[in-house]
């Protein structure tokens, strides 16, 4: 399905965005990707530990993109990013940026083609089936998938901060029903696996209202160890979550094109609005 977001209509440059759709070569998701900077890495090349920051990877790659993923709960990390990286290679229309053109794509087709078999074990569950979900298997996910901008609120809607903010999840994020993370130091993450622990850290953050920016000059090792001490307070616990505030924009420093490491500042998820 394709939309477009609110704040792109009625303007010169995005009035002929259908023309541009119809118009549009078909190119595979993955050149796509590939021609922005971005490679997953092959399912069959990560690790057990590493899976679910490898999908947090790839869906905000996607979404930098404007591709946004529904009906995923039914699948487990390690289910979806094998489907993705199959659905990556299957063509798309390449519309360009500018027009505001979201591609949505629904996800629940695989749970459609195990229904018949799930129907048959004696603990499938209609109402979690309905919902794609899949009893112990069910993934919480979609409530936190990147979705396309909202509008932004009036001048002094929501930008009131909490004075002596502390770090670390209490109480309250448990109540929101926001998942946890374990964090290890950076002394403690190697060089193969500092990319999805990288990864899920930024997805984490980016639940809780704490988003990065300027951050192509450094490597994934540089950036995890700013991260943790400047935002993480040295301490690897997470800041409490910013519900009911403006989100906290973290910039980084990157300039531009200047001293350019990873192509990642396209891909990082991005605030709400």
């Amino acid at each position: 399905m394709i939309d477009r977001d609110d704040e792109t209509r009625g303007t010169g440059e995005q009035a002929g965005w259908v023309e541009a759709c119809e118009n549009a070569p078909l190119t595979p998701m993955r050149a796509i990707l590939k021609r922005r900077g971005y490679e997953p890495v092959k399912p069959e090349e990560v690790e057990g530990g590493e899976v679910r920051g490898r999908v947090w990877e790839l869906v905000y790659a996607l979404a930098g993109h404007r591709c946004f993923l529904d009906y995923t709960d039914h699948l487990t990390d390690e289910a979806f990013y094998l489907y993705l990286n199959g659905w990556i290679d299957e063509e798309v229309e390449d519309v360009p940026l500018r027009y505001g053109v979201n591609l949505h794509q629904d996800c629940s087709a695989e749970m459609d083609e195990d229904l018949d078999e799930e129907m048959d074990e004696e603990s499938w569950d209609p109402l979690g089936a309905e919902l794609g979900r899949s009893g112990e298997e069910a993934a919480d996910r979609d409530r936190f998938m990147p979705q396309p901008a909202w509008p932004a609120p009036m001048a002094g809607e929501g930008d009131e901060d909490v004075e002596g903010e502390a770090m670390g999840a209490g109480a309250v994020e448990v109540e929101r029903g926001l998942p946890a993370m374990e964090i290890p130091g950076p002394g403690s993450v190697g060089e193969r696996e500092c990319g999805a622990v990288l990864w899920e850290l930024l997805h984490h953050l980016a639940i809780r209202g704490w988003f990065v920016t300027g951050t192509d000059h450094l490597r994934d090792e540089e950036l995890y160890g700013v991260l943790w001490r400047e935002v993480l307070g040295g301490e690897g616990k997470l800041p409490r979550s910013r519900h009911g505030k403006r989100y906290r924009l973290v910039r980084l420093g990157g300039d531009g094109q200047a001293g350019v490491v990873v192509r990642r500042d396209w891909r990082l998820p991005r605030p709400p609005y």
